[in-house]
């Protein structure tokens, strides 16, 4: 093979490689953009709290019904808490969605996108989803 051949080929590889990389950052970027607008409202069993919360999984709003005056506070947190874990359940299933939808040609950043989800939730999300 010539150099030139050689240099041919290797210019060729080069414009694959940019090629892929353009099309997974823009699949990437079409992710991001679908997360950023995510928002998830939770209701605890007892109907007298309701939490919403963003694409971090941070809680965005909290509200409480007429029926949370007559909850104790015990029981009020307890509601919170499941609302919210609720909600963060919620959001793991919603980035699976949005990973499979938006990053089907690429199963390595679909899978690092959804173990970050998956990673960066507390465990207990996820235990307490059986019960």
């Amino acid at each position: 093979m010539s150099w030139q051949a050689g240099y041919e080929e290797s210019l060729s590889k080069l414009e694959a490689l940019t090629e892929i990389a353009t099309t997974r950052a823009s699949a990437m970027q079409g992710a991001n953009a679908r997360l950023g607008g995510v928002r998830i409202e939770s209701w605890s069993p007892q109907r007298d709290v309701k939490v919403v919360i963003d694409s971090t999984g941070l809680i965005q709003d909290v509200e409480f019904t007429e029926a949370a005056t007559r909850s104790s506070p015990l029981a009020l947190n307890r509601g919170l808490m499941r609302a919210h874990d609720d909600a963060l359940r919620a959001l793991a299933a919603q980035v699976e969605e949005i990973a499979a939808d938006e990053l089907a040609d690429s199963p390595e950043l679909r899978e690092s996108l959804q173990s970050t989800y998956r990673n960066g939730l507390p465990q207990r999300v996820f235990d307490d989803a059986s019960e």
